[in-house]
């Protein structure tokens, strides 16, 4: 089966930061754009037509347990299966533990610093921490060079908001809105992993 896999999946990973630290994540992994490609491409001989459709029980799980680390709070999990949209949202109170949930999310045996915060400048780190969020699927052995040929073509956007004025950035991948409060990167999955696209983003902005 041979199809258009331009933007049929899309990961969306947005954080909203102000002066003090604190702040919202949120992680959206929506393939709503093409369900009907991706049915018809991942349709196994049982008729199972959604390999990810478990995968709204992972992030409920997700959510449990972030809900149970001080620090952390508001938590949500977004659960769409017939439009294939699934994600989790919380309220953090400062990086550290965000660092923590992040890792969580990622069920990492070996924790990751993804961001660092310091006099209202916060540093994206050159990690990418998704790899097993988006491996999170219940498909037969038969179904996964499909399952990659999707991931690999799949869109990344990441979303910093700043609750005061950007006065600098040093990644120019991202692009800046016209509030001057966020910073916008756009691009392949593929390129993310294989290093292509860089990442890492150090942004300063002014205090509330």
């Amino acid at each position: 089966m041979v199809f258009s896999l331009s933007a049929c999946f899309e990961i969306k990973e947005e954080i909203d930061i102000a002066s003090g630290g604190n702040g919202k994540y949120k992680l959206v992994l929506d393939m709503k754009q093409s369900k009907e490609q991706i049915t018809i491409a991942l349709k196994n001989e049982q008729g199972i037509q959604n390999p990810f459709a478990k995968m709204d029980s992972s992030f409920a799980l997700a959510e449990k347990r972030l809900s149970e680390i001080k620090g952390i709070s508001e938590v949500k999990t977004i659960s769409d299966q017939q439009n294939f949209v699934f994600g989790v949202s919380f309220t953090f109170d400062d990086i550290a533990v965000l660092n923590q949930a992040l890792n969580d999310v990622d069920q990492s045996n070996s924790p990751q610093e993804v961001y660092h915060f310091y006099k209202q400048t916060l540093e994206r780190l050159p990690v990418f921490y998704l790899k097993k969020v988006i491996d999170l699927t219940n498909a037969e052995e038969s179904e996964k060079a499909k399952i990659q040929a999707i991931l690999q073509n799949a869109s990344y956007s990441h979303v910093i908001r700043t609750s005061g004025k950007i006065k600098s950035y040093l990644n120019e991948s991202y692009q800046m809105g016209s509030s001057k409060r966020e910073l916008r990167l756009q691009t392949r999955l593929k390129e993310v992993l294989e290093g292509k696209t860089p990442i890492a983003e150090t942004v300063k902005f002014k205090g509330d």
